[in-house]
C-alpha cells in the first residue's frame, strides 16, 4: 500500500472504534465484517457472495451488515444470494442494534456513505476499506452517483477512521482519482473472483447443433450473453446490434436476462436469437451452452469491471470484448469493435488448435488472478489469519448461527439424506384450457372432467418416474380427489399455473402424462406444449404414454415459443414507436431525463392504476351479497393437515358475514377442496408440512413462499395470515381480527 493508504489504514488501529446504538451489551466477535446494500441484484451481491463463500472456506469469521444505497428501490428484498448463504451459516446478519468486533470491515459500493447511515451498528474494527465497484459518475447519469471526498468523510465520520480505498478496476481507479486526488488506496485493484471449478465446463469443439450450418463438422457456433435487458448494456445502433449479435443462419445467439433495449431498436429479435428471462437457467449451465461471450454495451456506459466476461472465461467460453477492457482481462479475452466479432468467430472455428488455446488463456487468467485464492492472499494483509474451522476441518460446512427458517423439511438434509430431483407430471385430461380461459380452483369437477386420467394410470405414470429417473414426482392435475402415492396439487392446468409449480418443486423434468385414451380422450402435442409454454429452457420437457405392449415411453416435447408478429402494419408501427421511444431515452440530453422519468414513471402509474380497474375485482367471491364485490381480500393460510376445514371455515365466514369488511380466500390442503366449495370459499391448494418429503429439491419453507406470492398475485390479499390450529365459530380468535383489519385497505 502507498504511504497515504497506510495512514488512512492505521489510523483507528490503537483505539477501539464504537458508533452507533448501544443497546446491545454483548459484543460479537468476527474475522472480518461486510457491509453492503444487500439487495443489490447483479454483480455487486454476486461479488459479495463468492468473497463470503471463500472466506468460509478458508475458516474467516464473517458478519453481514445491511446498508441501505440510495439507488435501491425501498421495498426491494434481499438478494436470494445474499439469503442462501445466510442460511447456510457462512455469514452473519448483524441487525443495527448489535455491537460486533472484527479486524476489518470491507464495504461493498461507496453510495452506502453518500450520507452517514443510520441504521449502522455498533463497529470496533481497525481498518476499513472501501470497495468501488462503479465510477463516480459517467456519461448515463442525470447526477454523481457519489462524491468521493463526501463519502470519505462520512465514513471517517461515522467509524472513527478514515477508509481505505479499492477499486476493482483500471477506470475506477482513473475516475475516483480524477475525482479526488487525496484519496488513499490500494496499489493492486480489488478484481472479482470466482470459484473456478463450479464454472468449468468441459469443452470438445462447438457446442452448436451439428445437424445445422455449413461449417467444419456442421457446427453452427453459438453467440451468448447474459446480462439486464437495460439500454446501457447494449450497443446503441442497429448496425452494431446485428453485427456483434448477427441474424445470420450462421451463427446462434442466446441471451439471458432481458432483450428490452435490442427489441426497441430492431423492433423485435431475429429468428436466430433466443431470449431466457433472469433466473430461468442458472449461470453456469447457460454458458456451457455457448461457444463465443460477446460483450458489448453502450458506449455512454463505464463498465467498472466486467463480471460477466469473467464468468464466461471461467465456463470456458471465448470472450470477445471492447478494447477497453484489455486493460482489465489481458490476453484472456480477445478485442475489438462490433464489425470485428464475426470474422474472429469464423477464424477460431476454422481453427480448432487456436480456439483450443484461447479457451486455455482464458482459464489460467481465472486460476492466477481470480481465484479464491487471490482473494484470500489480499485479504490477509487487512484481515489476518482466520480463527475459525474450516469446513472439513472439525466443523461441518455451514455451521454457525444460519438466521432461522424454521424449517423441518430441512432436518433430512442434515442428518445426510441427499437431495432428489423432482418431476412434475401434468395430467390435463379435459380439463385444460388456455391460461386466459383457465378456471378456478374452486369450481366443482363436472361430468366432463369426470374423462380425465385414471387414478391407476397416474400410479403407474408416477412409479415409472421413480424407477426410470430417479425422480420424486409430483402430480399436477385438475382432480382434488387423486390419491396415487405422491404429491398432489390440484387446480386449474394452464401455463402459468406449470410454470409456477415447476418452480414451486424446482422440477428439473417437467412430464406431460398422455394415457392413450384410457380415462381420457388423451392429450394432443399442441395442447401439451400450450400447457407447459411458460417453462424456461433449464426444464426438460416430455410426455409420457404407454405403447401396444403397455411399455412407457418418454418423449422429448417440442417447445410452444410464441412468437410476436413480424410483419403488417400493427407490427409496423411497433417496431417504429419502439425505435422512436428507445432513442429518446438514449440520447436526451441530461437537463431532460430527470423531467423525462418522473413522467413515464407517472404514466406507468396511471397505466398500472387503470389495469387493476379494468381487471375487476379477481377471482375471489364475495360469498355474502351484502359485502362489496371488491371490499379487500384476507388469505388464510393453513401450514398443517390437522386444521379442522369445517369448523375453521364457518368461523371465517361468520366473521366476514358480520364485518362485510373482507372476502375471504384460503391456501389450505386438499382436504379442504370439498369444504370451501360447498361454502362458495376460493381455495387454492398447498402440500402441508406433515406431507412435505425430505429429499425434496428443495425446502418446504422455500415452496411455501413461492406458493404464496402466487397466491397473493392471483388473489391480490390485502392481508395474509397463518395458522396450524381449528378456529371455532364464536371464538375471538386474533387470527380474525387480523382478517377483519383488511378494512384498513378500503
Amino acid at each position: 500500500m502507498t504511504g497515504d493508504t497506510m495512514a488512512g489504514a492505521q489510523a483507528g488501529a490503537g483505539a477501539s472504534t464504537r458508533v452507533g446504538s448501544t443497546r446491545d451489551d454483548r459484543v460479537r466477535e468476527f474475522d472480518v465484517i461486510m457491509a453492503t446494500d444487500c439487495r443489490f441484484p447483479g454483480g455487486s451481491t454476486a461479488s459479495v457472495v463468492e468473497e463470503i463463500e471463500a472466506q468460509h472456506r478458508a475458516g474467516f469469521r464473517t458478519a453481514l451488515i445491511h446498508l441501505p444505497s440510495p439507488v435501491q428501490r425501498s421495498r426491494r428484498p434481499f438478494a436470494q444470494r445474499i439469503i442462501d448463504v445466510l442460511r447456510a451459516g457462512k455469514a452473519q446478519l448483524v441487525l443495527p442494534h448489535e455491537r460486533v468486533r472484527a479486524r476489518t470491515l470491507l464495504v461493498r459500493h461507496p453510495t452506502l456513505f453518500t450520507t452517514v447511515p443510520d441504521d449502522l451498528p455498533d463497529i470496533d474494527v481497525a481498518t476499513t476499506v472501501m470497495i468501488a465497484n462503479q465510477v463516480p459518475v459517467d456519461d448515463r447519469a442525470t447526477e454523481p452517483y457519489y462524491d468521493v471526498e463526501t463519502v470519505h468523510r462520512n465514513t471517517a465520520r461515522a467509524l472513527g477512521h478514515a477508509p481505505v480505498w479499492a477499486p476493482i478496476g483500471p477506470f475506477v481507479r482513473t475516475a475516483i482519482v480524477d475525482s479526488w486526488h487525496r484519496v488513499p488506496m490500494v496499489d493492486a485493484d480489488w478484481v472479482n473472483i470466482i470459484d473456478a471449478p463450479v464454472w468449468a465446463t468441459p469443452r470438445h469443439g462447438l457446442v452448436g447443433d451439428c445437424s445445422l450450418g455449413d461449417r467444419p463438422g456442421g457446427a453452427v457456433p453459438v453467440i451468448g450473453r447474459h446480462s439486464r435487458g437495460h439500454w446501457s448494456k447494449w450497443p446503441d445502433t442497429r448496425d452494431d446490434l446485428l453485427a456483434a449479435y448477427p441474424d445470420d443462419p450462421r451463427y446462434r445467439v442466446r441471451v439471458l436476462g432481458g432483450t428490452e433495449a435490442p427489441e426497441e431498436i430492431l423492433g423485435g429479435l431475429p429468428d436466430t436469437w433466443t431470449s431466457l428471462p433472469f433466473g430461468s437457467v442458472p449461470v453456469p449451465q447457460f454458458l456451457a451452452g455457448i461457444d463465443f461471450l460477446v460483450y458489448f454495451h453502450h458506449p455512454g456506459l463505464v463498465e467498472a469491471f466486467g463480471r460477466v466476461v469473467l464468468e464466461g472465461l471461467a465456463a470456458g467460453a471465448v470472450c470477445i470484448v471492447p478494447e477497453q477492457m484489455e486493460k482489465v482481462f489481458g490476453d484472456a479475452c480477445l478485442y475489438g469493435t462490433p464489425q470485428d466479432v464475426t470474422t474472429i468467430i469464423d477464424r477460431l472455428t476454422a481453427d480448432p488448435e487456436a480456439l483450443v488455446a484461447q479457451r486455455e488463456r482464458g482459464l489460467a487468467a481465472v486460476r492466477e488472478r481470480f481465484s479464491y485464492e487471490a482473494h484470500l492472499d489480499r485479504l490477509a494483509e487487512f484481515a489476518g489469519p482466520p480463527t475459525g474451522v474450516a469446513p472439513g476441518a472439525g466443523e461441518a460446512p455451514g455451521a454457525g448461527e444460519a438466521i432461522g427458517t424454521g424449517d423441518p423439511a430441512g432436518a433430512g438434509e442434515a442428518a445426510g439424506t441427499s437431495a432428489q430431483d423432482s418431476a412434475l407430471l401434468v395430467v390435463p385430461g379435459d380439463s385444460f384450457q388456455p391460461q386466459s380461459q383457465s378456471t378456478t380452483p374452486t369450481q366443482p369437477q363436472s361430468q366432463s372432467q369426470s374423462q380425465s386420467q385414471s387414478a391407476d394410470a397416474v400410479a403407474e405414470a408416477v412409479a415409472w418416474l421413480r424407477s426410470a429417473l430417479d425422480v420424486s414426482p409430483v402430480v399436477c392435475t385438475p382432480r382434488h380427489d387423486l390419491v396415487v402415492g405422491a404429491p398432489v396439487e390440484s387446480g386449474a392446468v394452464d401455463a402459468r399455473r406449470v410454470a409456477h409449480l415447476a418452480r414451486a418443486h424446482a422440477a428439473a423434468h417437467v412430464v406431460v402424462l398422455d394415457d392413450g385414451g384410457k380415462g381420457a380422450a388423451g392429450v394432443s402435442s399442441a395442447s401439451a406444449a400450450e400447457a407447459t409454454s411458460g417453462l424456461g429452457d433449464d426444464v426438460a420437457l416430455s410426455t409420457l404414454s404407454q405403447d401396444s405392449d403397455a411399455h412407457w415411453r418418454l418423449r422429448s416435447l417440442e417447445r410452444d415459443r410464441a412468437v410476436a408478429p413480424r410483419s403488417g402494419a400493427s407490427a409496423a408501427v411497433r417496431r417504429t414507436a419502439g425505435r422512436v421511444v428507445g432513442g429518446a431515452r438514449r440520447h436526451a440530453p441530461q437537463w431532460a431525463r430527470p423531467a423525462a422519468k418522473h413522467a413515464l414513471s407517472t404514466v406507468g402509474a396511471v397505466r398500472d392504476w387503470g389495469a387493476r380497474r379494468a381487471a375487476g375485482p379477481g377471482p375471489v367471491p364475495p360469498v355474502y351479497s351484502h359485502v362489496a364485490p371488491d371490499a379487500p381480500v384476507g388469505l388464510l393460510v393453513v401450514t398443517s393437515d390437522a386444521v379442522d376445514a369445517e369448523s375453521t371455515l364457518d368461523a371465517v365466514l361468520a366473521q366476514a358475514q358480520i364485518t362485510s369488511r373482507f372476502r375471504p380466500a384460503v391456501l389450505a390442503p386438499r382436504s379442504w377442496v370439498d369444504a370451501a366449495n360447498r361454502r362458495g370459499v376460493f381455495i387454492e391448494t398447498l402440500l402441508p408440512v406433515q406431507q412435505w418429503d425430505d429429499r425434496a429439491a428443495v425446502q418446504w419453507t422455500d415452496y411455501l413462499d413461492e406458493r404464496l406470492r402466487e397466491t397473493v398475485r392471483r388473489t391480490d390479499a390485502a392481508v395474509v395470515t397463518a395458522i396450524d390450529r381449528t378456529l371455532v365459530p364464536g371464538d375471538r380468535d386474533p387470527v380474525l381480527t387480523i382478517l377483519t383489519a383488511t378494512a384498513s385497505r378500503r
